[in-house]
C-alpha cells in the first residue's frame, strides 16, 4: 500500500530535526554519507576492474592469436593441411604458421634471454597492436626476410634504434665432435613495436618464418597455426568444430584457455572487493538503524498521539520507512553520482594526483598497460545501486516495526 500525503509530511518533519537532536541528525548524515560512499567506491572499483579486464585482454589479443592449433610435445609437420582445414571454418579469417624459441639477446656488450617468435608478414596485419605500431617502410622492410622487431621496452633497456644491429644465439645447433655448437646470427633492426603490455614490449624478438625456420633448425616444421576469428567471443565453438574435423594428435587452444588463470585471478579479484567493500555499505546501514532506533524513541508521545487520533500501526511504519528509506534513496543516489563521474574521469585524476605527489599510482612494468582504465557496466551500476536500497530499507525496516508495534495508552500513562 502507498504511502499518504499525510505520512509524507510526518516523515519529512522528523527528517528536518530540531537543533535538540543533533545527534540524531549527525547519526542519520554518518549514515548518508556512508552508504554514498560505499556506493561511490564499488561503482569506481568495479569500473577500473572491467576497464583493467577488458584493456589488458585487447592488448593480448592485438598481438596473440584468438585460437591455435598445436600438437603437444611436438612440432607440425603438415601445417599447409592443417591451414586448409582451419580455413574452410567460416568464423576463421586468417590461418598462420608461427614458430617460437628462446634466444640470447646481445647488443652493446650487454645480453639477454628473449623469445624468439617467427612469424608471415601476412600476419602482422591481423595484429591490430603490432600492426599500428609499425610504418609502412617498417613492415615493407620486416617482409624482406634479414632483419628482426623488437618491442620499444626492449629497445629501451638496450638503447637500441631503428638500423642497429642485435646477435642472436639459440640452442639448436649444429652437431660436431666436440658437442653441439649453437647457432648464432647477427640482424638488423627494422622496426621497434608497441602493444601496451610490458611482457610482450620488453621480452619478444620477431623474426621472418623463413629466417626463425632456419636459425631454429626447424626446417618446414612449424610450432602452431594461429587462427584469427570474426569474433574472439566466438573461439570455444571454434575450436569444438575444429577438433572433430583436425588429425588426433592435433589440439586447439583458445585464447581464454592460455589466459585462464589470469582470467579468473581477475574475476575472483573483482569478486572478493565487491564484497568487502559492501560491507562499507552495511556499516552504514547500521547507522540508519541506531539513528532510527533514537528517532523512535524521542518520538513516542507523537507515535502514540498519531495513533489516538486514528492512525493504523501499519501508517506508523511506514512513516519510518519513509525517514530511512529517504537516507538510503539520497545516500545512493549522491554515490552513484560521484562514482560514475570519478570512473569516467580516472585517468585525468591519477595524472593529478601523480603530479601533485610525485608518485607513480599505476607502474607500466607491474600492470603492463599505461595507464588506469575504466569501463562502466549500466548493470552492474545497476545492481549496486539496488542492493544499496534493498540493505538501506531493510536497516530501517527493524526500527519501523518497533514504532508501529507501540501502544499508545502505555507511552501516554508513563509520560
Amino acid at each position: 500500500m502507498l504511502a499518504s500525503s499525510t505520512e509524507f509530511f510526518i516523515a519529512w518533519r522528523y527528517l528536518r530535526a530540531p537543533r535538540k537532536e543533533g545527534v540524531i541528525t549527525l547519526t542519520s548524515i554518518f549514515a548518508l554519507v556512508g552508504i554514498a560512499l560505499g556506493v561511490a567506491t564499488l561503482i569506481v572499483v568495479t569500473s577500473v576492474m572491467n576497464g583493467f579486464r577488458e584493456e589488458l585482454f585487447n592488448r593480448m589479443l592485438g598481438f596473440t592469436a584468438e585460437a591455435s592449433i598445436v600438437a603437444p610435445g611436438s612440432k607440425l609437420l603438415e601445417h599447409q593441411q592443417l591451414i586448409m582445414i582451419a580455413k574452410r571454418d567460416g568464423a576463421v579469417r586468417l590461418a598462420t604458421p608461427l614458430v617460437e624459441g628462446q634466444a640470447l639477446l646481445s647488443a652493446r656488450g650487454n645480453s639477454s634471454g628473449v623469445l624468439l617468435r617467427g612469424i608471415t608478414n601476412e600476419s602482422i596485419a591481423h595484429k591490430p597492436k603490432l600492426f599500428e605500431s609499425l610504418t609502412a617502410e617498417q613492415r615493407d622492410d620486416f617482409a624482406l626476410g634479414d632483419s628482426a622487431l623488437i618491442g620499444d621496452q626492449l629497445a629501451r633497456i638496450f638503447a637500441l634504434n631503428l638500423g642497429d644491429s642485435i646477435s642472436l644465439l639459440v640452442p639448436q645447433g649444429v652437431t660436431t665432435a666436440f658437442g653441439n655448437l649453437p647457432n648464432e646470427i647477427t640482424l638488423r633492426i627494422s622496426g621497434i613495436f608497441t602493444t601496451g603490455v610490458y611482457e610482450y614490449d620488453s621480452g619478444f624478438v620477431l623474426l621472418p618464418l623463413g629466417l626463425a625456420q632456419n636459425l631454429l633448425d626447424y626446417g618446414d616444421n612449424v610450432d602452431a597455426i594461429e587462427l584469427r576469428l570474426q569474433n574472439p567471443q566466438q573461439a570455444s565453438s571454434v575450436k569444438q568444430h575444429l577438433q572433430k574435423e583436425l588429425p588426433e594428435q592435433n589440439i586447439v587452444i583458445t585464447w581464454q584457455e592460455k589466459h585462464s588463470s589470469l582470467h579468473e585471478a581477475l574475476i575472483v579479484e573483482r569478486n572478493v572487493m565487491f564484497l568487502i567493500l559492501t560491507l562499507i555499505v552495511l556499516i552504514a546501514a547500521f547507522n540508519i538503524v541506531s539513528g532510527q532506533v533514537m528517532l523512535v524513541h524521542d518520538k513516542q508521545q507523537g507515535i502514540a498521539i498519531l495513533r489516538s487520533l486514528g492512525m493504523r500501526p501499519s501508517g506508523v511504519l511506514r512513516i519510518f520507512l519513509i525517514v530511512g528509506g529517504a537516507i538510503g534513496i539520497s545516500g545512493t543516489f549522491i554515490g552513484s553520482i560521484v562514482g560514475i563521474a570519478f570512473a569516467k574521469h580516472i585517468d585525468s585524476i591519477e595524472r593529478f594526483i601523480e603530479k601533485v605527489f610525485g608518485v607513480r599510482l599505476f607502474p607500466f612494468e607491474v600492470y603492463s598497460l599505461p595507464s588506469l582504465p575504466s569501463r562502466i557496466e549500466p548493470t552492474q551500476v545497476a545492481s549496486i545501486i539496488a542492493l544499496a536500497l534493498i540493505i538501506s530499507f531493510s536497516a530501517a525496516l527493524y526500527p519501523a516495526r518497533r514504532a508501529s508495534l507501540l501502544a499508545p495508552i502505555t507511552i501516554l500513562r508513563s509520560s
